[in-house]
């Protein structure tokens, strides 16, 4: 503790950007998932899963339209996260147990610790701050007016790759603060620490991983194909695609590059 204090009396900038960048991660992290999600044109692979989840708990905007309906997403997106961090954490605690058999160290575990306490801060935090986002919109009428028939699929697309421009910008100040990453970034490094991967292999399989409870889900779903196939009409297009395979390598050269800008690291 003494050592932080005294590197923040040395390096206030240092403290000063990162905490501008965690506030700015959040802003504009929450403030694109709100913007994309009643645009279906793909999700996220966390909101892929996310929106199965809904669909099996039978929340529908329009279940003929395979549309699920935003009211619980805090909830479910709690539940996928607390998920995602018992994951991160095992694969954390691999790693920590090849250094411990070596080292004998038992403060390796304090890195353990301290990853579960910052995951369940974002675990109880962030899903709130989108769901505030989404509530924003609905009262300014974006949902609706996104939701309705007579918008066409290529405005729906352009307002899609605006929120997706603010997420990949939102997840680039986020990670780049270094705290409280959250169990969808978390999961990513502790990955990497236990398979010794490069960052941008690491995220893509991670993305997979966080896509694969969701087909499972949408395939037990009682309901009936025809929503099913409506569904993955709004779910899994060329956005999702996007969300899996670009966001990785896309994060990878923007964080790069905010390195070089702020210099902090």
């Amino acid at each position: 503790m003494k050592n932080i204090i005294e590197d923040i009396k040395n390096n206030p900038k240092k403290y000063l950007i990162r905490v501008v960048c965690l506030i700015l991660g959040f802003y504009l992290f929450s403030l694109s998932i709100a913007l994309y999600a009643v645009t279906s044109v793909g999700a996220s692979q966390v909101d892929f899963t996310n929106f199965a989840i809904l669909g099996i708990f039978n929340k529908w905007q329009n279940k003929d339209s395979g549309i699920v309906e935003l009211s619980q997403y805090k909830i479910a997106l709690t539940a996928l996260y607390l998920f995602l961090m018992i994951l991160s954490g095992v694969f954390l605690s691999v790693s920590i147990l090849k250094k411990y058999k070596v080292e004998k160290n038992k403060k390796l575990w304090i890195e353990l610790v301290v990853l579960i306490i910052l995951d369940l801060i974002v675990i109880f935090t962030m899903p709130y701050l989108i769901d505030g986002q989404i509530a924003m919109f609905g009262k300014i009428g974006y949902n609706k007016w996104m939701l309705s028939k007579e918008i066409q699929y290529q405005f729906r697309t352009i307002f899609f790759l605006i929120a997706y421009v603010l997420y990949i910008l939102g997840l680039t100040f986020w990670v780049h603060s270094g705290w409280l990453i959250s169990p969808y970034n978390s999961i990513n490094n502790s990955f990497m620490k236990m398979t010794k991967l490069p960052f941008n292999t690491s995220r893509v399989l991670m993305d997979i991983l966080i896509f694969l409870p969701g087909v499972v889900i949408l395939l037990v779903n009682p309901v009936s194909w025809s929503i099913k196939g409506q569904f993955l009409l709004n779910y899994l297009n060329i956005g999702t695609v996007i969300f899996v395979f670009a966001t990785g390598p896309l994060l990878g050269k923007t964080l790069n590059i905010l390195n070089k800008i702020t210099k902090i690291y």
